[in-house]
């Protein structure tokens, strides 16, 4: 084997532990209705770690076999993170248009965390939640 294959991993391929330790204080998934339980930290996160931290839940639903597609429109996110409209949209824009880039949208307007943000949100909302324990 090359060493250069051990460079090489699946584009879907999860660091399950990371996302697991990063969402448990923020929020829980409902496997009945595929929402979020938010948890105490939830409420001091700002709006851009929770639109984060919603974002990841659904990666984490799709890695366990609960959704088909991971991505969410913007309706989704409002209707999820309890979030209004107004602080969504924009929220979403800069976080695409960001550097670096924290989610990645469809053509169709869906967003999702691409494999290369995952650590990056996982700072973000890690360093929120302890920020304020």
């Amino acid at each position: 084997m090359s060493p250069l294959e051990e460079l090489l991993v699946s584009g879907g391929e999860l660091d399950q532990e990371l996302v697991s330790t990063v969402l448990k204080p923020v929020l829980r998934i409902d496997k009945d209705n595929l929402g979020i339980r938010p948890q105490d930290a939830w409420r001091r996160l700002s709006a851009r770690a929770r639109i984060g931290a919603y974002l990841l839940a659904r990666k984490a639903m799709a890695a366990l076999g609960l959704l088909e597609d991971e991505r969410s429109r913007p309706a989704e996110v409002i209707r999820n993170t309890g979030l209004p409209s107004g602080t969504v949209y924009p929220t979403l824009k800069e976080m695409f248009e960001s550097r670096p880039q924290l989610v990645d949208k469809s053509a169709d307007s869906r967003y999702s965390v691409p494999g290369w943000a995952v650590r990056d949100l996982a700072d973000l909302i890690s360093q929120e939640v302890s920020r304020h324990e």
